[in-house]
């Protein structure tokens, strides 16, 4: 009869083929530019940092290849503006209401960011997030929701959900 080491042996060696395995229409830098460009024509970059405009809100964009990581971020607000009642309703947001996206502080800013492994992500996905967090940052002083899902008494959840819907059609999703 097989051990618990043996069960986990064979879960360790399933997880490695898995993650080895590209996903079917997984993310490189060439897929992400070109998705970039289907979102925002006028949106620009290249080796691995792109700037664009979604939802009428600047968002950057970086991919890294090598280290299979995809980051979407947005400038929210200067971090000097947060007092300690904000910061803890930050923290709230992101355990309740920010979906992947999320908030955080870097340097002096606050910002709405999305971080996810770059060969996992396909281009629905990627426009998924893009949305949630141009959500999470106009979000920001009234229900702090991505619009992935509806937040208790969120007015905006709406809005925010026909964002990710539109960005994800934009984006070539069925």
């Amino acid at each position: 009869m097989p051990s618990y080491v043996h069960y986990a042996c064979l879960w360790l060696l399933a997880a490695a083929l898995a993650a080895a395995a590209p996903a079917a229409g997984a993310l490189d830098g060439a897929a992400v530019e070109r998705l970039i460009a289907r979102l925002d024509p006028d949106g620009g970059g290249g080796a691995g940092y792109w700037r664009l405009v979604a939802g009428g809100r600047a968002v950057m964009v970086m991919a890294d290849e090598a280290h299979d990581r995809l980051r979407i971020q947005a400038h929210v607000t200067a971090a000097e503006a947060l007092d300690e009642a904000l910061l803890r309703r930050l923290m709230a947001a992101n355990f309740a209401s920010a979906g992947d996206a999320r908030y955080a502080i870097d340097g002096t800013t606050l910002w709405s960011v999305y971080v996810h492994p770059l060969g996992t992500l396909d281009g629905p996905g990627f426009a998924g997030a893009l949305a949630q967090v141009v959500n999470l940052a106009e979000a920001f002083g009234r229900d702090y929701a991505s619009g992935l899902f509806a937040a208790p008494g969120a007015a905006d959840a709406a809005s925010g959900r026909a964002l990710i819907d539109l960005l994800r059609a934009r984006a070539g999703a069925p």
